[in-house]
């Protein structure tokens, strides 16, 4: 854009805004803390993220289904948990919910990825366990796309390919 219509278009700006008929939106302030806050992850449906996480965390197929629906909400009833473990056509007993997430706790413990009990609410992730398994889908994500990258043909690279 020339100079010229640029400082046009800036008063053009101005007036309007000083007139009320624009609404100036700051933007916005990014925090001092940004190295510490959770990396941006890729969209995933839920069967691509339990996917993921079985990979991640080694968990079967159930508990990862669980782990996908506590970090989805900030709690989760047992009839919930019981509901996402047994997505796919599994048959999870009432009765062996807390063995799986007991399972699922000790699969988490090398992660500092904890799972506690809310007294009359059922179960939730604890202070940054959701930040951890987080940060270790998008250290998983980052390998997987090293590992995929396709290599660049140089123009080198299609000459030795002719001769």
């Amino acid at each position: 854009m020339p100079k010229a219509l640029e400082s046009a278009f800036i008063q053009q700006l101005q007036d309007a805004a000083n007139q009320g008929h624009v609404v100036i939106i700051p933007a916005p302030v990014k925090p001092q803390y940004a190295e510490h806050t959770t990396p941006l992850l890729r969209t995933r449906s839920g069967a691509a993220l339990a996917t993921a996480l079985c990979l991640l965390f080694a968990l079967s197929r159930s508990e990862a289904q669980m782990l996908a629906k506590l970090m989805a909400v900030d709690y989760c009833t047992e009839d919930e948990l019981l509901v996402a473990a047994n997505c796919g056509g599994q048959k999870i007993r009432p009765s062996s919910l807390r063995v799986i997430v007991s399972g699922l706790r000790k699969k988490l413990e090398p992660y500092s990825v904890e799972i506690i009990k809310l007294r009359k609410l059922g179960y939730g992730l604890s202070g940054g366990s959701r930040e951890n398994v987080c940060q270790q889908l998008a250290d998983y994500d980052a390998l997987i796309a090293q590992q995929v990258a396709p290599k660049r043909r140089t123009a080198r690279s299609s000459q030795l390919e002719l001769e």
